[in-house]
This record gives structure tokens, C-alpha cells and sequence, in this order.
């Protein structure tokens, strides 16, 4: 029954973060929506940190940092993110923050960044290797060094902010990120595409 109890913390807690963000949800709001007391789900997580540091736990999967070999396994990598940013929305909508809610999230955040950097690096020269991308454009810009660190990070970025630069205004658990998030990550390696 405990296990119970506890997933139905962080599944509430997910579905209230998203709905109203995380500073607007309190622990209080949280036992209420699972019809337990505030002291039944301290027992659990006695802080809302403690939550949302169980929350990133649970969304780990270290077989998305497998670098693609090819293209449909470059395009399932950014499918797979478009689904961890729909199904982890309310971390999404103020990534920033996140950060500095404790050090275990910000030591977090810099682990899978950089994790996410290290994919994207070797996946795309994997691509080359491979003869599924050009080392070099029209113009002679060719995709190592420093433009390569720039593609990585504009993906990257692109990624991690996509929710709140796109969707400032919309209701948080009504969107969704269709194929947008999808054509903006391969529109960065457009120029370098056989």
C-alpha cells in the first residue's frame, strides 16, 4: 500500500505542477488531491523538493543516449524528446527554476545536458561517418568546431525552451507539441543534409 500511496504523490504532484506550476502548488494542494493528510504524505516526501527530485528520478531513461546511426534513429532521439517534454510539461515550462530549487536538480540538470550534448555529438558524426550528412555546406561551412558546438546548442536550447517561448499563453495541460518541435530540430542540420 505504501508504494501505492507514494506513486499517487508524484503522479498528483506531476498533474498539479503542470496545471499550476510548481510555486503555485503546495504540499497542502498536493495531499488534498490525493484525500490523504498533509502528515501522511510528509511521512513520504517531507518537503515538495523532495517530490519534484523523485519526479526527474523517475523520468530517467539512459537508453535514449544511445547516439543514432542513421537518420530514422536521429529522428526517434527527437521524437523521444518531444515525448519527454509533452509528459514532463510542468519541469519544461520553467526549466530555469528548476535549477535552483536544490542541488540535486541543478546536478541533475548539468548530468543530462551534457549527456544530451555528448548524443548529439556523436550522432552527428556518426551521420557523417556514415554518409548521411555532409561534412561541409554550399558555402564551405563545415560542420566541426565551433559550428558544430553551435548547432548542438541551438537544438539544445531550442529543445529546453520550446514550451515557454511557444506556448506563453496556453492553458498547460491543454498542448501539444505536434510536429513543430520535430522540424525545428532538423531545420538546424538543413544545410549539412544529403
Amino acid at each position: 500500500m505504501a508504494k501505492n500511496t507514494r506513486e499517487q504523490i508524484l503522479q498528483n504532484a506531476k498533474m498539479l505542477f503542470t496545471l499550476h506550476g510548481y510555486n503555485a502548488v503546495s504540499i497542502q494542494d498536493i495531499a488534498k488531491e490525493c484525500g490523504i493528510s498533509k502528515g501522511n504524505l510528509t511521512y513520504y516526501f517531507s518537503k515538495k523538493e523532495q517530490i519534484l527530485e523523485a519526479l526527474l528520478d523517475a523520468s530517467a531513461d539512459e537508453r535514449f543516449f544511445i547516439p543514432a546511426q542513421t537518420l530514422e534513429e536521429l529522428h526517434a532521439i527527437f521524437l523521444h524528446q518531444k515525448e519527454i517534454i509533452e509528459s514532463n510539461a510542468y519541469y519544461f515550462w520553467h526549466y530555469a527554476q528548476m535549477g535552483q530549487i536544490s542541488e540535486k536538480i541543478r546536478g541533475q540538470q548539468e548530468e543530462v545536458h551534457n549527456k544530451i550534448r555528448n548524443l548529439y555529438k556523436d550522432s552527428i558524426e556518426n551521420l557523417i561517418a556514415n554518409g548521411f550528412i555532409k561534412r561541409e555546406d554550399p558555402s564551405g561551412r563545415r560542420l566541426e568546431g565551433e559550428v558544430l558546438e553551435l548547432v548542438i546548442d541551438a537544438i539544445v536550447m531550442g529543445v529546453i525552451y520550446w514550451l515557454p517561448y511557444h506556448y506563453p499563453n496556453t492553458k498547460k495541460a491543454d498542448f501539444s507539441l505536434q510536429d513543430d518541435l520535430l522540424r525545428y530540430c532538423w531545420n538546424q542540420l538543413t544545410p549539412w543534409r544529403r
